[in-house]
Protein backbone atom coordinates (compact mmCIF):
# COMPACT_ATOMS: atom_id res chain seq x y z
CA UNK A 1 0.00 0.00 0.00
CA UNK A 2 1.42 3.49 -1.11
CA UNK A 3 2.53 5.52 2.00
CA UNK A 4 1.93 9.34 1.91
CA UNK A 5 4.12 11.46 3.32
CA UNK A 6 3.20 14.58 1.97
CA UNK A 7 0.51 16.42 4.38
CA UNK A 8 -2.63 17.43 2.71
CA UNK A 9 -3.84 21.37 4.25
CA UNK A 10 -8.15 21.56 3.78
CA UNK A 11 -9.00 24.57 4.53
CA UNK A 12 -12.40 25.71 5.52
CA UNK A 13 -11.77 28.95 6.61
CA UNK A 14 -14.83 31.29 7.01
CA UNK A 15 -17.79 28.46 6.67
CA UNK A 16 -20.59 28.70 8.51
CA UNK A 17 -20.82 25.38 10.89
CA UNK A 18 -24.25 24.42 9.66
CA UNK A 19 -24.04 25.35 5.67
CA UNK A 20 -24.02 22.07 3.52
CA UNK A 21 -20.64 23.27 2.56
CA UNK A 22 -19.25 22.95 5.89
CA UNK A 23 -20.59 19.84 6.56
CA UNK A 24 -19.18 18.06 2.98
CA UNK A 25 -15.83 19.54 4.20
CA UNK A 26 -16.13 17.60 7.46
CA UNK A 27 -17.20 14.58 5.39
CA UNK A 28 -14.56 14.28 3.63
CA UNK A 29 -12.23 15.23 6.11
CA UNK A 30 -13.25 12.22 8.12
CA UNK A 31 -13.12 9.82 4.83
CA UNK A 32 -9.69 10.66 3.90
CA UNK A 33 -8.05 11.30 7.51
CA UNK A 34 -7.48 7.14 7.71
CA UNK A 35 -5.52 7.11 4.41
CA UNK A 36 -3.12 10.73 4.61
CA UNK A 37 -1.57 13.27 6.88
CA UNK A 38 -4.82 15.64 6.70
CA UNK A 39 -4.95 18.60 8.69
CA UNK A 40 -8.23 21.03 8.58
CA UNK A 41 -7.17 24.91 8.80
CA UNK A 42 -8.14 28.33 9.05
CA UNK A 43 -6.94 31.22 6.94
CA UNK A 44 -4.41 33.44 8.78
CA UNK A 45 -6.97 36.70 8.43
CA UNK A 46 -5.13 40.63 8.31
CA UNK A 47 -5.46 43.29 11.50
CA UNK A 48 -9.07 44.28 12.11
CA UNK A 49 -11.01 40.94 10.08
CA UNK A 50 -13.12 40.55 13.46
CA UNK A 51 -14.28 44.17 12.70
CA UNK A 52 -14.64 44.23 8.78
CA UNK A 53 -15.98 40.70 7.77
CA UNK A 54 -14.83 41.09 4.32
CA UNK A 55 -11.42 41.07 4.78
CA UNK A 56 -11.63 37.24 6.03
CA UNK A 57 -12.49 36.45 2.81
CA UNK A 58 -8.46 38.43 1.58
CA UNK A 59 -6.19 35.74 3.70
CA UNK A 60 -2.32 36.55 4.33
CA UNK A 61 -1.66 32.63 4.47
CA UNK A 62 -2.92 29.10 6.07
CA UNK A 63 -2.70 28.00 9.48
CA UNK A 64 -1.46 25.77 10.67
CA UNK A 65 1.31 25.50 7.78
CA UNK A 66 4.54 23.91 7.41
CA UNK A 67 5.54 24.85 4.14
CA UNK A 68 4.98 21.53 2.52
CA UNK A 69 2.00 19.09 0.88
CA UNK A 70 -1.25 19.96 -1.04
CA UNK A 71 -3.50 22.86 0.25
CA UNK A 72 -7.17 21.97 -1.18
CA UNK A 73 -9.42 25.25 -0.83
CA UNK A 74 -12.60 24.31 -0.27
CA UNK A 75 -14.73 27.08 -1.21
CA UNK A 76 -14.48 29.56 -3.78
CA UNK A 77 -13.82 32.80 -1.10
CA UNK A 78 -10.48 33.20 0.18
CA UNK A 79 -8.62 31.41 -3.07
CA UNK A 80 -7.46 34.89 -3.58
CA UNK A 81 -4.55 33.53 -1.34
CA UNK A 82 -3.57 32.89 -4.34
CA UNK A 83 -2.55 36.37 -6.12
CA UNK A 84 -0.20 37.40 -3.41
CA UNK A 85 0.77 34.25 -1.46
CA UNK A 86 0.58 31.50 -3.43
CA UNK A 87 0.70 27.67 -2.50
CA UNK A 88 1.36 24.72 -4.54
CA UNK A 89 0.12 22.78 -5.51
CA UNK A 90 -3.12 23.72 -4.92
CA UNK A 91 -6.72 22.43 -5.38
CA UNK A 92 -10.13 24.16 -5.26
CA UNK A 93 -13.74 22.64 -4.88
CA UNK A 94 -16.56 25.07 -6.66
CA UNK A 95 -19.65 23.84 -5.05
CA UNK A 96 -21.67 26.54 -7.40
CA UNK A 97 -20.99 29.91 -9.68
CA UNK A 98 -24.52 31.20 -7.87
CA UNK A 99 -23.66 35.07 -8.40
CA UNK A 100 -22.19 34.83 -12.04
CA UNK A 101 -25.29 32.94 -12.65
CA UNK A 102 -28.11 34.65 -10.76
CA UNK A 103 -28.75 37.79 -11.56
CA UNK A 104 -30.63 39.37 -8.62
CA UNK A 105 -28.18 37.95 -6.06
CA UNK A 106 -25.33 39.38 -7.90
CA UNK A 107 -26.87 42.73 -7.76
CA UNK A 108 -27.56 42.87 -3.87
CA UNK A 109 -24.54 42.52 -3.32
CA UNK A 110 -22.80 45.93 -2.23
CA UNK A 111 -19.74 46.67 -4.81
CA UNK A 112 -16.85 46.29 -1.46
CA UNK A 113 -18.26 42.02 -1.70
CA UNK A 114 -18.36 41.82 -5.24
CA UNK A 115 -15.04 43.03 -5.43
CA UNK A 116 -13.64 40.51 -2.91
CA UNK A 117 -15.82 37.80 -4.90
CA UNK A 118 -14.30 38.58 -8.42
CA UNK A 119 -10.52 38.55 -6.29
CA UNK A 120 -11.23 35.23 -4.99
CA UNK A 121 -12.51 34.44 -8.70
CA UNK A 122 -8.88 35.43 -10.20
CA UNK A 123 -7.33 33.64 -7.19
CA UNK A 124 -9.42 30.36 -8.64
CA UNK A 125 -8.09 30.39 -11.81
CA UNK A 126 -4.33 30.23 -10.70
CA UNK A 127 -5.32 26.88 -9.28
CA UNK A 128 -3.92 23.64 -9.99
CA UNK A 129 -6.85 22.03 -10.27
CA UNK A 130 -10.73 22.73 -9.74
CA UNK A 131 -12.86 20.12 -8.54
CA UNK A 132 -16.76 20.76 -9.36
CA UNK A 133 -19.47 19.19 -7.58
CA UNK A 134 -21.37 18.06 -10.94
CA UNK A 135 -21.35 18.70 -14.70
CA UNK A 136 -22.78 21.22 -14.86
CA UNK A 137 -20.62 23.69 -12.40
CA UNK A 138 -17.62 21.97 -14.21
CA UNK A 139 -19.09 23.40 -17.62
CA UNK A 140 -19.75 26.89 -16.15
CA UNK A 141 -16.22 26.99 -14.53
CA UNK A 142 -14.78 26.51 -18.05
CA UNK A 143 -17.37 28.66 -20.29
CA UNK A 144 -17.82 31.65 -17.33
CA UNK A 145 -14.12 31.59 -16.30
CA UNK A 146 -12.40 30.71 -19.35
CA UNK A 147 -10.40 27.37 -17.56
CA UNK A 148 -9.07 24.81 -19.53
CA UNK A 149 -11.41 21.52 -19.02
CA UNK A 150 -8.10 19.21 -18.64
CA UNK A 151 -7.66 21.44 -14.45
CA UNK A 152 -11.49 20.56 -14.04
CA UNK A 153 -12.17 17.81 -12.25
CA UNK A 154 -15.69 16.24 -11.47
CA UNK A 155 -16.43 14.58 -8.15
CA UNK A 156 -20.09 14.50 -6.71
CA UNK A 157 -20.46 14.81 -2.93
CA UNK A 158 -21.98 11.58 -1.25
CA UNK A 159 -24.40 11.38 1.26
CA UNK A 160 -23.81 9.88 5.24
CA UNK A 161 -26.37 7.76 5.25
CA UNK A 162 -25.83 6.24 9.16
CA UNK A 163 -26.59 10.20 9.20
CA UNK A 164 -29.44 10.42 7.06
CA UNK A 165 -31.98 7.39 7.39
CA UNK A 166 -35.53 7.41 7.96
CA UNK A 167 -36.30 8.50 11.67
CA UNK A 168 -39.66 6.82 12.98
CA UNK A 169 -41.67 9.13 15.55
CA UNK A 170 -40.06 11.89 13.63
CA UNK A 171 -43.40 14.46 13.91
CA UNK A 172 -42.94 13.65 17.68
CA UNK A 173 -39.85 14.69 17.88
CA UNK A 174 -40.35 17.55 15.93
CA UNK A 175 -42.73 18.88 18.86
CA UNK A 176 -40.69 17.91 21.30
CA UNK A 177 -37.10 19.40 20.56
CA UNK A 178 -38.50 22.36 18.31
CA UNK A 179 -42.07 23.12 19.33
CA UNK A 180 -43.47 22.30 15.99
CA UNK A 181 -46.62 20.75 16.94
CA UNK A 182 -48.15 17.98 14.44
CA UNK A 183 -51.14 19.17 12.39
CA UNK A 184 -53.05 16.26 11.35
CA UNK A 185 -54.46 16.47 8.08
CA UNK A 186 -52.24 19.42 6.86
CA UNK A 187 -49.32 18.35 4.72
CA UNK A 188 -45.67 19.37 5.70
CA UNK A 189 -43.57 20.74 3.21
CA UNK A 190 -40.33 20.81 3.50
CA UNK A 191 -37.08 23.12 2.43
CA UNK A 192 -33.50 22.73 3.62
CA UNK A 193 -31.67 25.84 2.76
CA UNK A 194 -30.65 29.58 2.78
CA UNK A 195 -33.05 32.60 1.60
CA UNK A 196 -31.00 33.90 -1.05
CA UNK A 197 -32.02 35.16 -4.20
CA UNK A 198 -31.31 32.19 -6.00
CA UNK A 199 -32.95 29.61 -3.55
CA UNK A 200 -36.14 30.93 -5.16
CA UNK A 201 -38.05 30.57 -1.75
CA UNK A 202 -40.60 33.21 -3.44
CA UNK A 203 -41.93 31.39 -5.74
CA UNK A 204 -41.70 28.26 -3.35
CA UNK A 205 -44.25 30.71 -1.35
CA UNK A 206 -46.48 31.40 -4.26
CA UNK A 207 -47.16 27.76 -5.07
CA UNK A 208 -47.96 26.97 -1.05
CA UNK A 209 -50.75 29.80 -1.45
CA UNK A 210 -52.14 28.30 -4.62
CA UNK A 211 -52.22 24.92 -2.90
CA UNK A 212 -54.25 26.20 -0.35
CA UNK A 213 -56.39 28.14 -2.61
CA UNK A 214 -57.31 25.07 -3.65
CA UNK A 215 -58.11 23.86 -0.56
CA UNK A 216 -54.63 21.43 -0.46
CA UNK A 217 -54.03 22.41 3.53
CA UNK A 218 -50.23 22.67 3.54
CA UNK A 219 -47.38 24.38 5.31
CA UNK A 220 -44.47 24.68 4.42
CA UNK A 221 -41.34 24.17 7.13
CA UNK A 222 -37.89 25.97 6.39
CA UNK A 223 -34.71 25.20 8.04
CA UNK A 224 -31.53 27.10 8.02
CA UNK A 225 -30.63 30.43 8.76
CA UNK A 226 -31.30 33.01 6.10
CA UNK A 227 -28.03 33.87 4.72
CA UNK A 228 -28.83 37.78 5.85
CA UNK A 229 -30.81 39.30 7.07
CA UNK A 230 -32.45 41.35 4.32
CA UNK A 231 -33.49 37.52 3.27
CA UNK A 232 -35.44 36.89 6.15
CA UNK A 233 -37.13 40.18 5.53
CA UNK A 234 -38.16 39.35 2.21
CA UNK A 235 -38.99 36.21 3.10
CA UNK A 236 -42.04 37.04 6.31
CA UNK A 237 -42.95 40.20 3.78
CA UNK A 238 -43.77 37.91 0.86
CA UNK A 239 -45.65 35.30 3.74
CA UNK A 240 -47.91 38.34 5.02
CA UNK A 241 -48.54 39.28 1.60
CA UNK A 242 -49.79 35.81 0.62
CA UNK A 243 -51.59 35.58 4.09
CA UNK A 244 -48.95 32.59 5.11
CA UNK A 245 -48.13 33.73 8.44
CA UNK A 246 -49.51 30.33 9.82
CA UNK A 247 -48.56 27.94 7.33
CA UNK A 248 -44.91 29.08 7.33
CA UNK A 249 -42.51 27.25 10.06
CA UNK A 250 -38.65 28.84 10.68
CA UNK A 251 -36.37 26.40 12.11
CA UNK A 252 -32.87 28.62 12.23
CA UNK A 253 -30.24 26.68 14.04
CA UNK A 254 -30.49 23.17 13.37
CA UNK A 255 -27.53 20.75 14.14
CA UNK A 256 -26.53 17.99 11.33
CA UNK A 257 -27.98 15.26 13.73
CA UNK A 258 -31.58 16.37 13.14
CA UNK A 259 -31.93 17.10 9.85
CA UNK A 260 -32.93 13.45 9.41
CA UNK A 261 -35.95 14.34 11.99
CA UNK A 262 -37.09 16.89 9.77
CA UNK A 263 -36.65 15.18 6.30
CA UNK A 264 -38.66 12.15 8.37
CA UNK A 265 -41.49 14.32 8.77
CA UNK A 266 -42.16 15.77 6.00
CA UNK A 267 -44.81 14.64 3.18
CA UNK A 268 -42.46 16.42 0.31
CA UNK A 269 -39.55 17.97 0.16
CA UNK A 270 -38.81 21.03 -2.43
CA UNK A 271 -35.71 22.61 -3.64
CA UNK A 272 -37.08 25.13 -6.17
CA UNK A 273 -33.55 26.72 -6.90
CA UNK A 274 -33.21 28.90 -10.08
CA UNK A 275 -29.07 28.21 -9.73
CA UNK A 276 -27.70 24.95 -7.86
CA UNK A 277 -24.35 23.74 -8.04
CA UNK A 278 -25.03 20.21 -6.17
CA UNK A 279 -28.05 20.39 -4.77
CA UNK A 280 -27.50 17.86 -1.55
CA UNK A 281 -30.70 18.72 0.49
CA UNK A 282 -32.08 16.76 -2.77
CA UNK A 283 -30.41 13.44 -2.04
CA UNK A 284 -30.59 13.82 1.97
CA UNK A 285 -34.07 13.78 1.80
CA UNK A 286 -34.23 10.61 -0.39
CA UNK A 287 -31.61 9.12 1.94
CA UNK A 288 -34.44 9.87 4.38
CA UNK A 289 -37.38 8.19 2.23
CA UNK A 290 -39.09 11.66 1.67
CA UNK A 291 -40.16 12.10 -1.63
CA UNK A 292 -38.44 14.97 -3.87
CA UNK A 293 -39.90 17.90 -5.95
CA UNK A 294 -37.32 19.32 -7.50
CA UNK A 295 -36.25 22.63 -9.84
CA UNK A 296 -35.62 21.28 -13.38
CA UNK A 297 -32.46 24.15 -12.90
CA UNK A 298 -28.72 23.41 -12.71
CA UNK A 299 -27.32 20.40 -11.93
CA UNK A 300 -30.49 18.74 -9.98
CA UNK A 301 -31.73 17.04 -12.89
CA UNK A 302 -28.33 15.52 -13.01
CA UNK A 303 -28.25 14.91 -9.29
CA UNK A 304 -32.16 13.51 -9.20
CA UNK A 305 -32.02 11.72 -12.78
CA UNK A 306 -35.90 10.18 -12.48
CA UNK A 307 -36.17 9.96 -8.93
CA UNK A 308 -37.94 13.25 -8.42
CA UNK A 309 -41.13 14.96 -10.03
CA UNK A 310 -38.97 17.85 -11.83
CA UNK A 311 -40.54 21.67 -12.14
CA UNK A 312 -39.48 25.00 -13.54
CA UNK A 313 -38.61 27.33 -10.93
CA UNK A 314 -39.99 30.25 -12.57
CA UNK A 315 -43.57 28.11 -13.19
CA UNK A 316 -45.18 28.19 -10.36
CA UNK A 317 -48.31 26.75 -11.40
CA UNK A 318 -46.25 23.78 -11.96
CA UNK A 319 -44.62 23.51 -9.27
CA UNK A 320 -47.59 23.80 -6.98
CA UNK A 321 -49.46 21.41 -9.29
CA UNK A 322 -46.12 19.07 -9.12
CA UNK A 323 -46.42 19.22 -5.13
CA UNK A 324 -50.23 18.73 -5.40
CA UNK A 325 -49.70 15.36 -7.51
CA UNK A 326 -47.70 14.04 -5.30
CA UNK A 327 -49.85 14.98 -2.11
CA UNK A 328 -52.44 13.44 -3.83
CA UNK A 329 -51.21 10.03 -5.23
CA UNK A 330 -49.84 7.83 -2.67
CA UNK A 331 -48.57 5.10 -5.29
CA UNK A 332 -46.19 7.81 -6.93
CA UNK A 333 -45.05 8.89 -3.21
CA UNK A 334 -43.85 5.39 -3.25
CA UNK A 335 -42.06 4.67 -6.59
CA UNK A 336 -40.03 8.13 -5.82
CA UNK A 337 -39.09 7.03 -2.86
CA UNK A 338 -38.14 4.06 -3.78
CA UNK A 339 -36.05 5.18 -6.98
CA UNK A 340 -34.53 7.85 -4.50
CA UNK A 341 -33.09 5.03 -2.17
CA UNK A 342 -31.53 3.72 -5.33
CA UNK A 343 -30.55 6.82 -6.45
CA UNK A 344 -28.81 7.89 -3.55
CA UNK A 345 -26.86 5.23 -3.29
CA UNK A 346 -24.33 6.14 -5.96
CA UNK A 347 -23.31 8.73 -3.88
CA UNK A 348 -20.68 7.83 -1.32
CA UNK A 349 -18.19 9.65 0.61
CA UNK A 350 -16.01 6.89 0.15
CA UNK A 351 -15.70 7.17 -3.33
CA UNK A 352 -15.80 10.94 -2.88
CA UNK A 353 -12.52 10.85 -0.75
CA UNK A 354 -10.44 8.29 -3.27
CA UNK A 355 -11.58 10.49 -6.19
CA UNK A 356 -10.20 13.21 -4.40
CA UNK A 357 -6.94 11.59 -3.14
CA UNK A 358 -6.14 10.73 -7.06
CA UNK A 359 -6.06 14.04 -8.10
CA UNK A 360 -4.09 15.17 -5.18
CA UNK A 361 -1.57 11.72 -5.76
CA UNK A 362 -1.62 13.37 -9.43
CA UNK A 363 -0.71 16.32 -8.68
CA UNK A 364 2.16 15.64 -6.02
CA UNK A 365 3.68 13.36 -9.12
CA UNK A 366 4.26 16.49 -11.20
CA UNK A 367 5.10 18.55 -8.41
Amino acid sequence: METWTAPVHLITGGMNEHSGISRSCQELYNRLRGNLPVQLCSFRSPPLAGHLSFLQHLPLGVEPDDGAGVYHFTRIMGCSLMLWRPVRPAVATVHDLGPLICPAERHERNQLDWWVYKLSLLGLKRVDRVIADSMHTADGVVSLLGLPRERVTVIPLGVNQSLFRKEHGAREALEKRYDIPDRPGVANVLYVGSEAPRKNLGTLLRALAMLRNAGIPARLIKVGAPGRPTYRTATLGEARRLGLEDALVLANDVPDIDLAIFYSAADVFVLASLVEGFGLPVLEAMACGTPVVSSSAGCLPEVAEGAALMADPADVCGLSECIAHLLGDAQLRERLVQRGLERVRKFNWVETAERTQEVYRQLLAQA
